[in-house]
């Protein structure tokens, strides 16, 4: 039973094609657990619709995964396993341990609802720079920061991740283009090195939206991350810098 494995956006795939049985179990476990140990991810699928049957010791396998996995507070998805497997797997009792998805995108957005340990963020003074449009603008970027983690926690991700993440990459780019303009009038002294974060940040966003379009894996998790580090890192601390221009320039 031929095996392949890949790494992308901290998702280890493992692909499994044939019979998943004792006299080959073991071979493959051990390319399994190598690729586990030696990898930095933060989530595993495993491919099942390739394959025909699995036996006592191909279960054994899957369930040893499935405690390593769990062992290390990652998470682990299995998915397309045919009719006549998921009966076997009933069958054995293993159906509340290993829980079987019909398709990758059902794997994943459980994945991804079950990585998304982010509260919702209410605006609060704390986020105010003193200029009241600005201000309006930071409140409608965590909205749209919260329709996007709704969208994972309800798991339905898919096309309204990728409409979201756009909607995100307009107006960022709106909003980036009002504040500099803001700083400049201003003679803001720090305008250059501001405006070099918000095109580093705007490339991430579009790097995730571009895989997300091609149909790449996209762990919504990072994306998460890259959102609320920016809330906190940026508005709070970078922003904040030109909250102190005297009021009489505003």
């Amino acid at each position: 039973m031929p095996i392949t494995k890949t790494l992308e956006s901290e998702i280890l795939t493992i692909n499994c094609v044939g019979d998943l049985i004792g006299a080959t179990v073991n071979e493959y476990l051990e390319s399994i657990m190598d690729s586990l140990e030696k990898n930095a991810y933060q989530a595993v699928l495993i491919d099942l619709q390739s394959v025909d049957y699995v036996d006592s010791a191909g279960f054994g396998m899957l369930i040893q995964i499935h405690k390593y996995i769990k062992s290390k507070k990652l998470k682990i998805a299995v998915y397309g396993m045919s009719k006549t497997v998921s009966l076997h797997l009933n069958a054995a009792g293993l159906n509340q341990l290993i829980k079987n998805y019909d398709s990758q995108s059902d794997a994943l957005n459980r994945l991804n609802a079950d990585q998304t340990n982010y509260q919702a963020i209410t605006w609060d003074d704390s986020f105010s720079v003193n200029v009241a449009e600005i201000d309006e603008q930071h409140k409608k970027w965590i909205e749209i920061t919260n329709d996007l983690h709704d969208s994972i926690m309800k798991g339905i991700a898919g096309n309204l991740t990728g409409k979201i993440i756009n909607s995100m990459i307009e107006y960022v780019e709106f909003h980036f283009t009002y504040e500099e303009n803001y700083m400049k009038k201003n003679k803001y002294n720090n305008l250059t090195e501001h405006r070099q974060i918000h095109s580093n940040f705007i490339k991430k966003i579009k790097k995730y939206h571009q895989k997300h379009q091609s149909g790449k894996i996209v762990f919504n998790r990072a994306i998460m991350e890259e959102l609320i580090d920016w809330l906190q890192d940026h508005i709070l601390k970078e922003d904040k810098q030109y909250a102190f221009i005297s009021p009489n320039e505003h």
